[in-house]
């Protein structure tokens, strides 16, 4: 790499301490007293003042100052026992001032949240009335104010004569609209009824419908959309438990009814069947995992994959979210819902890609999407794209890089919801599209003797979308399980399928058997071998067959050792086969509770004979050391060094990754804090430089001045940046 040019001299620093000093004066005349405590009443005001220095080679320095003010207040009162009234909200205003190759810009942005709510409860019923303002305002400079405007009014009912059973029924109306209701001018309405009945022990139905009407007087669109499912389940066991039976109906119907005043385009919904997810920076050759949360229509619980910028021990591989449809459906618009909203800075920095698969093992990139759009109210990103028809489809998503400016406040940006859609063109006169899903599982389990404990299980289960089947599955299973002694344990299972699928009917036979040994208490393997045969009565036939041997030992107390390795075929008839083996070394080194090594090793190789493409081979083997210390809870050291190669690769790549953080005072009134980050990837001989110190005083237990210093550096063969940012914080909290 180049050695960088020289580098403009720095201007004096005093001028940016001026206002911390004044921060710190203020501190001192509040830090004897608390805030005065109202009845109910709590919140907190904050001041923060920020200075940035940037310079990326070879383009001239840049300096940016910034104010940011922010108050949130709730006033809570308890009117009567039963109800509760409370009104609040938060007021947040940033001021910036941005120095561009001599250029100087300003920037101004408010966001105010109020809310007023009314809450009623007894033990059977409750309700809550509510409204809601979220308003943000753009400008500065000179420039025209922007402004968007969000007011939200509604009601929730519930009754609950008993636990088991309930009934809920909610109405929101929101009006969105820009300053002038010019290019945004949007009023929706929604109501959503939810209803849980158990009439008996084993039996339950559950009910949701939901309706909405959405008015978009800036497009001239009017959208009516009406949903309902019901879900049946029964749960039983019979003859001292030695028969269960188990049977669920769900049965999904949607109408979207779609009016223009002018040829345009609709959303129409792509219902999934499952959601799937996965993490890793080799996203061509990946068997995604269930995550039934990504496709549950709940916005605001975390699906368990996490956007934000990940600490030094996480995982820091790409993000793999995605659906499996069961059978190839058409899709160009996917939209990502997190639990948060995020500023135009730290959204844009995210870039998405789309992939696509037949069978969720070999993947295949049909579209770079680079940033996307996140909407003003709603939390979610919006990723369009080209029509792509597949089974599986998933998005890859890098996590937020501790490179952008502020990323230490967004550690976390989970993903709670994927939605799939297709947009297409209807004409001004109106469109309507109705689709009805259902689905329906049966199945029993027979104990034909308890020692060795031998199961009969018989389920059938059938999906039927606009009331056609297109998949469903008999299937027959024997299952043993056998304590043979306290040493041996062995598990087998044989079963033969038979239904219909998108090739005409299947017929299939599977295989498995594991025997578990444990001689000594510090020592246990498991073999396990597995196989399937699918026939198809048109398309590619299938056979696949695998064996693992998998072993831990607790070499002494403290040191534990985790082999295990195997081999699998995969036969496509006619059409190619493919054997992969695996294996992996892990040494888990724990002296003590606060020092932990590991050592591992880890290896995939893939090998191709036949079929369309000729033969061929793929591997990736990886290596990794790394060593936590955490002595004393004020201080944390975290170091890994992983060595990855691959024929995808041209040469080894080599990743280090350094933490340091030290607090000495964590208990006290005046804290210090150290923290140095240091990653090195050998790819692009990129390295990833943050560090800094900081200071906290706390006035009170809810009130503090805060200060911190912070050098990012980010060097590669591409580009060199660096990045020096003081910041201090007033916030008083009462």
């Amino acid at each position: 790499m180049s050695p960088p040019a020289p580098r403009a001299s720095r201007r004096p620093r005093l001028a940016g301490w001026s206002w911390c000093l004044a921060l710190a004066l203020v501190a001192v005349a509040a830090g004897g007293t608390t805030a005065a405590r109202a009845q109910h009443l709590n919140g907190f005001a904050e001041l923060q003042g920020t200075e940035v220095e940037e310079t990326q080679f070879p383009l001239p320095g840049a300096e940016t100052d910034s104010w940011r003010g922010r108050l949130s207040l709730t006033y809570s009162h308890q009117l009567w026992p039963n109800i509760q009234f409370q009104a609040g909200g938060l007021f947040e205003q940033l001021r910036g001032r941005a120095d561009l190759f001599g250029i100087e810009t300003e920037s101004e942005f408010t966001q105010l949240l109020p809310f007023v709510i009314f809450r009623w409860q007894t033990p059977t019923n409750d309700a809550q009335l509510g409204w809601q303002r979220n308003e943000f305002r753009r400008g500065g400079g000179g420039a025209t104010t922007a402004r968007l405007v969000r007011d939200t009014y509604g009601i929730t009912l519930g009754w609950t004569p008993e636990p088991s059973s309930f009934v809920r029924a909610s109405y929101y109306r929101s009006d969105d609209r820009d300053g002038g209701r010019e290019l945004f001018d949007r009023q929706t309405d929604r109501m959503l009824l939810l209803a849980g009945y158990r009439p008996i022990d084993p039996l339950a139905l559950d009910y949701r419908g939901a309706w909405s009407w959405e008015d978009n007087q800036a497009e001239d669109t009017k959208i009516d959309t009406t949903s309902q499912n019901l879900r049946i389940t029964f749960g039983d066991s019979y003859w001292d438990q030695r028969l269960m039976v188990s049977a669920s109906y769900d049965v999904s119907w949607r109408q979207v009814e779609t009016q223009r005043g002018s040829p345009g385009e609709v959303s129409l919904p792509v219902v999934a069947i499952r959601g799937l997810s996965a993490l890793t920076d080799l996203p061509s050759n990946i068997t995604l995992a269930p995550n039934p949360a990504l496709i549950d229509a709940n916005r605001e619980v975390s699906a368990g994959v996490n956007l934000g910028v990940p600490r030094p021990s996480d995982d820091r591989s790409l993000r793999n979210i995605g659906f499996d449809f069961e059978i190839p459906r058409a899709v160009n618009s996917i939209r990502v819902w997190v639990d948060r909203d995020l500023p135009l800075e730290i959204s844009q920095t995210l870039t998405w890609e789309i992939w696509s698969s037949a069978d969720n093992i070999r993947w295949t990139r049909q579209r770079t999407l680079g940033s996307a759009p996140f909407a003003p109210f709603d939390n979610y990103f919006e990723l369009r794209f080209g029509a792509i028809a597949a089974r599986y489809l998933k998005v890859v998503v890098a996590p937020l890089s501790p490179g952008v400016p502020n990323a230490q406040e967004y550690a976390t940006i989970n993903v709670t919801e994927l939605e799939a859609a297709l947009y297409r063109e209807v004409p001004g006169t109106g469109f309507r599209n109705q689709t009805t899903d259902q689905r329906i599982y049966a199945g029993s389990q027979l104990i034909l003797t308890r020692k060795p404990y031998l199961t009969w299980d018989v389920t059938y289960t059938a999906s039927i979308p606009d009331e056609t089947i297109i998949t469903d599955t008999l299937s027959n299973v024997l299952s043993l399980s056998y304590q043979i002694n306290p040493i041996w344990l062995v598990n087998a299972r044989a079963g033969y399928e038979t239904g219909r699928s998108i090739f005409g009917r299947r017929n299939g036979t599977l295989y498995g058997a594991t025997v578990t040994a444990t001689p000594i208490p510090t020592f246990s393997a498991t073999l396990s071998a597995s196989g399937q045969r699918e026939r198809y009565e048109r398309g590619v036939d299938q056979d696949t067959d695998s064996l693992f041997l998998n072993t831990t030992t607790n070499l002494y107390e403290g040191i534990n050792l985790l082999v295990g390795g195997g081999l699998a075929r995969t036969q496509f008839i006619p059409g190619a086969t493919i054997d992969t083996t695996t294996a992996s070394a892990a040494l888990e080194l724990l002296p003590n509770p606060a020092l932990s090594l590991v050592l591992g090793y880890d290896l995939i190789r893939d090998e191709r004979t036949g079929g369309a493409f000729g033969d061929g081979d793929s591997d990736f083997r990886s290596g990794v050391a790394s060593l936590s210390w955490n002595p004393v809870p004020s201080f944390y050291f975290f170091g890994s060094y992983r060595i990855e190669r691959s024929g995808q690769l041209p040469e080894p790549r080599r990743l280090t990754t350094t933490s340091i953080n030290w607090s000495p005072f964590p208990l006290g009134t005046l804290r210090f804090s150290l923290r140095y980050d240091d990653y090195y990837d050998t790819l692009l001989d990129s390295r990833v430089r943050n560090w800094g110190p900081g200071l906290r005083w706390y006035l009170n237990p809810i009130s503090y001045l805060d200060f911190y210093w912070e050098m990012y550096t980010s060097e590669s063969t591409l580009s060199e940046y660096e990045r020096e940012t003081l910041a201090a914080t007033l916030r008083v909290g009462f």
